[in-house]
């Protein structure tokens, strides 16, 4: 156990100075938290580690919130004389509003720090103030202390440079490309992944020396594992967490309610191994009993135990493209816990009834024993409701399902919930792992019936806890700030759309933009913008509503299989409800561990959705490896003062058009942020315009596709660089060698 496993969360020691407003020592923070004897040093060094970071600013022997700047962390792009250009990809720390800034800022160092220049490397973490002059308004970025030093080993494609082979970094946000040179015995070709170390004491363009080679960037299988070193992700499971599921097996009957015979269906895609949710539903008189029977993972990872800890340490599960980071192991979470058809399963069952209206008028929970009686596909069900296909067995289920469903729609709409038609691409393989297309998901209605019948599940959740009054989590998405809007309006107002008015408080205010919009041709790049000014859904042990989906309290409890959150809130339902258990459940969360464990999982989500987006990126680029130079017609979904951001239509991933590229002008982005403009000619492109680009150039290892206007590829500036003197042999590192077969 750590010596903080005791402490509050980072966030609460945060509101606790937020609330003070002044500066604190660590006397009442340790009284406030009850923190004592062997504890305190530990305080101390995590409120160093706060102040190191910039959450905290010390004074004396106090800490305090920063006032006066803002801090900003990032990572090293390039060292020069008195200065670093660094790379944002944290939010701004501080009083002033939270916002997320994706560019290069040279950050001065001050004539004190600059001995420090020679220990600071590219990739390095480091944190930097903003500091605005009071009479010329100019803003200046200083810098203050390294946080984190580079990973030793760098990721990267070999590629031919113009006097030798250099190493692109695989994170696209590290501009720089890195020189090496070959000591004669390796075996280096572009296209190959590397680990690329870089000796300290370096300024400028950095040089480097390969000390192991991982593949070739067209292998989708080593793109994933890319993903697995640079999010530092999982790799397989403890032991000791394995030996636990020695002589697991599915419970007996004993006190669960038998829903053997009730024909439970589970509808997933077509390549889902985990299957968590059955459901079923038919008219009672005049409601509609619907049922949603959830996998008992809580009969098999019991509190505090090895499996316990590593699903809380994972937080979820990871689906990359092709393949699945479980928060399970596969015994639990491709067969016990699964609802395989025609075999008897532990589930916890949502016994739901609602009226014609939507809405519901009463539930109940209990433990259960269930069998699936059909793995259908949304396709299937989808085919099923158009008529294409005719089933007897089908012909009892999918009806009422819809009819229920239909029920739930209505309500869905009266409350506004807000619904986002957003591309989201999905990748086709092989029997053999390989790619072989990429192409838009299409949202059906199957889809929807799954997801409106879990929603009413997670109410009913959310309410019985609240009934129970025990700490529990919930699925907290708060309001919309006012700045956030405002930012909103501003592009609103160029295209003559009524704008919202702040504060928002229901998501009505904005679901009538989106019949402002319907129609349009930027109506996509809208709605993204729209949901940029969301505040980011977090787990909080304090109801405080769901504003997208307009509810006034939510949960999760629908996926414990993948997800953490829903696994705690099984284990209070099943306490606060004394629902029948084989083994004991302890209830061991307090208020203030139910606050720690949320923000964890919600980080580790955020890190999952990191992972799945790049991996997803790099193996897409991958299935347009082959389709350079040709055409694809294109929505402008974003701009920089560089370049445009073009979603690709048909395709769902997104490319980026640089301004130098469009040829017939000089294109500036004019002060809206909302479209660029021909210095000389005034033509313009504005965000959601139709346009055809070409594919220009595609890189794997990045993620990134790069575009062009004409068919015929425009003439480039070749850079030229200065090549270093190789380390490899000063370093006396060992060298990996690997042929491709």
């Amino acid at each position: 156990m750590s010596d903080t496993s005791r402490f509050p969360s980072k966030a609460a020691i945060l509101e606790f100075f937020k609330a003070a407003g002044r500066p604190l020592g660590k006397r009442e923070v340790c009284q406030t938290f009850k923190i004592k004897g062997q504890q305190r040093p530990a305080l101390t060094r995590f409120l160093r580690k706060l102040a190191e970071e910039g959450a905290l600013e010390k004074r004396g022997k106090t800490y305090v919130l920063p006032e006066k700047n803002q801090f900003h962390m990032g990572h090293v792009e390039e060292v020069s004389p008195g200065a670093l250009f660094v790379r944002l990809k944290t939010e701004v720390i501080g009083r002033a509003p939270s916002t997320l800034l994706d560019e290069t800022m040279r950050v001065v160092v001050p004539e004190h720090l600059r001995g420090l220049l020679r220990r600071i490397e590219p990739g390095d973490k480091v944190l930097f103030a903003e500091e605005t002059d009071p009479q010329t308004k100019a803003v200046t970025y200083v810098f203050r202390r390294r946080i984190e030093k580079s990973p030793d080993q760098i990721p990267g494609v070999v590629q031919q440079g113009p006097y030798g082979l250099i190493v692109r970094p695989a994170d696209r946000r590290m501009k720089v490309t890195i020189d090496i040179e070959q000591s004669g015995d390796e075996e280096i070709m572009p296209g190959m992944v590397v680990l690329c170390e870089i000796p300290a004491h370096q300024t400028g363009r950095p040089t480097g020396y390969i000390s192991e080679v991982l593949g070739f960037e067209d292998d989708p299988a080593l793109l994933r594992k890319l993903c697995v070193y640079e999010f530092q992700l999982p790799k397989h499971f403890p032991e000791k967490a394995l030996n636990e599921l020695e002589g697991a097996k599915v419970p007996p009957l004993g006190d669960r309610e038998d829903l053997r015979d009730i024909p439970l269906v589970t509808i997933d895609g077509a390549d889902a191994k985990d299957f968590d949710d059955a459901v079923f539903a038919k008219r009672e008189g005049n409601l509609w009993h619907l049922i949603v029977a959830i996998a008992d993972v809580s009969h098999y990872v019991p509190t505090g135990s090895h499996l316990d800890e590593e699903a809380l340490s994972r937080g979820n599960s990871i689906y990359l493209p092709g393949s699945v980071i479980p928060m399970l192991p596969e015994a639990l979470s491709n067969d016990l816990c699964s609802l395989r058809p025609n075999e008897d399963r532990a589930a916890l069952a949502a016994h739901l009834w609602i009226n014609d209206h939507g809405e519901k008028v009463k539930h109940t929970f209990s433990r259960a024993l269930i069998r699936s009686h059909r793995r259908l596909t949304y396709e299937q069900v989808e085919d099923y409701l158009e008529g294409k296909t005719k089933d007897d067995f089908l012909d009892g289920i999918i009806p009422p399902l819809h009819q229920a469903f239909e029920r739930l729609d209505n309500q869905r709409q009266k409350r506004g919930t807000l619904d986002f038609e957003l591309t989201e691409p999905v990748i086709e393989f092989d029997s053999s792992g390989k790619p072989t297309g990429i192409s838009p998901r299409k949202r059906l209605t199957s889809h929807k019936i799954i997801e409106e019948f879990m929603i009413l599940a997670n109410i009913a959740a959310a309410q019985t806890l609240d009934h129970c009054k025990i700490p529990a989590l919930h699925r907290v998405h708060d309001l919309p700030s006012s700045e956030k809007i405002e930012t909103l309006n501003s592009l609103l107002q160029t295209m003559a759309i009524p704008k919202v008015m702040t504060p928002v408080r229901s998501p009505k205010a904005l679901k009538a933009v989106f019949k402002e919009i319907e129609g349009l041709d930027n109506a996509p790049a809208i709605q993204e913008l729209i949901l940029r000014s969301q505040t980011k859904a977090l787990y909080k042990p304090d109801a405080k509503g769901h504003f997208g989906l307009g509810l006034e309290d939510y949960t999760h409890f629908t996926s414990p299989i993948r997800r953490y959150c829903d696994l705690l809130v099984h284990r209070q339902l099943i306490t606060c409800l004394e629902l029948p258990s084989e083994k004991p459940v302890k209830n061991t969360l307090s208020h203030a561990k139910a606050a720690e464990i949320g923000l964890h999982i919600s980080n580790q989500e955020r890190v999952a959705m990191d992972a799945e987006r790049i991996t997803l990126a790099r193996i897409g680029a991958l299935c347009l490896k082959n389709r350079v130079g040709e055409s694809f017609p294109g929505l402008i979904n974003g701009m920089t003062s560089t370049g445009l951001f073009i979603e690709l239509v048909g395709i769902g991933l997104e490319g980026f058009l640089p301004l130098s590229s469009l040829g017939d002008d000089y294109y500036i982005l004019d002060d809206t942020g909302y479209r660029v403009v021909g210095r000389r000619t005034g033509k313009s492109y504005n965000l959601g315009a139709k346009l055809v680009v070409f594919l220009n150039q595609v890189s794997p290892i990045t993620g990134s596709l790069s575009l062009r206007l004409n068919a015929v590829e425009s003439p480039t500036r070749q850079k030229v660089y200065k090549v270093k003197k190789s380390f490899a042999k000063k370093s006396g590192k060992k060298f990996k060698s690997f042929k491709r077969r």
